[in-house]
């Protein structure tokens, strides 16, 4: 999942570090860490940014030096420091689980590369409020907006906000290219040598949730319940009849399910947190 931000960072810890390169006395110890991780974002080195982000983030001396030298920005460079030492310290965190739980002798580690989805809209006819409103069978009036959309907007910044957003691009989650994986491999979600888990390092959105349940057995570790409109399930080549079938069964009921509560009135609170 960070992977799909790692552009961003490197741009923003660049930004930053070409202040630190300056700011950074030749002697002092954080130099060489820093002039290192900076060299590995250059060569697009994920491990090596990975691990000494880690190293960078664990050291309260590290922490000390950056609040001096970078005052106020201190804080959001770390922040992506922290993001990039992710994979290390999942990775440190995996073998500790390895040593603990005999039953890891007989893992198999796969890495499954990102597809190559077109993140692009395809619909023919592109959905407008109107037909959203029609499938939903209800009137487009102010009230209804305000009842069904958002109670502090009129029709007119709806439609405007509904544009933007159809302007988007799509994203596939995490959860959903790992079941991509598995289908265009032809492995059966209900194999035995599949044990029926998902571990991310973020709870889940409310459509991978409401997907992994319609699909599959898989469990996940929880859900925020947030939806996103840039949510979708990508297009799949050379897979089994049957996981096809399975597919398009799924998607209706996703369909359906969305249907009905999208169909529900907002329940919106006015209360001092809102």
């Amino acid at each position: 999942m960070m992977s799909l931000g790692y552009n961003t960072m490197q741009k923003q810890i660049g930004a930053i570090g070409a202040q630190l390169r300056r700011s950074l006395p030749p002697s002092h110890q954080l130099r060489a860490c820093i002039f290192a991780l900076f060299e590995a974002l250059d060569q697009n080195d994920l491990g090596d940014a990975s691990r000494l982000s880690l190293q960078l983030y664990s050291s309260p001396e590290s922490r000390s030096s950056l609040d001096e030298y970078l005052g106020r920005d201190a804080s959001k460079f770390m922040k992506h420091v922290n993001l990039l030492a992710r994979v290390a310290r999942a990775q440190v965190t995996f073998l500790e689980i390895v040593h603990e739980l005999p039953s890891f002798s007989r893992i198999e580690v796969i890495c499954v590369h990102k597809q190559r989805n077109d993140n692009k809209r395809k619909a023919h006819t592109p959905f407008n409020l109107s037909k959203i409103f029609r499938l939903l069978q209800q009137p487009l009036t102010e009230q209804t907006c305000r009842q069904f959309v958002n109670p502090k907007l009129n029709i007119a910044r709806i439609e405007e906000d509904f544009i933007v957003r159809q302007k988007q691009g799509l994203h596939v989650h995490a959860e959903v290219q790992i079941i991509q994986h598995l289908a265009q491999a032809r492995i059966a979600i209900d194999s035995a040598d599949i044990f029926p888990y998902i571990g991310c390092s973020k709870l889940s959105c409310y459509m991978c949730q409401l997907f992994l349940d319609a699909y599959s057995s898989f469990k996940i570790r929880g859900c925020h319940g947030k939806l996103y409109n840039q949510w979708i399930i990508p297009d799949m080549v050379n897979i089994h009849p049957d996981t096809a079938e399975k597919l398009r069964q799924t998607v209706e009921m996703l369909q359906q399910h969305l249907l009905v509560e999208l169909g529900k009135p907002l329940l919106w609170s006015y209360g001092p947190h809102a």
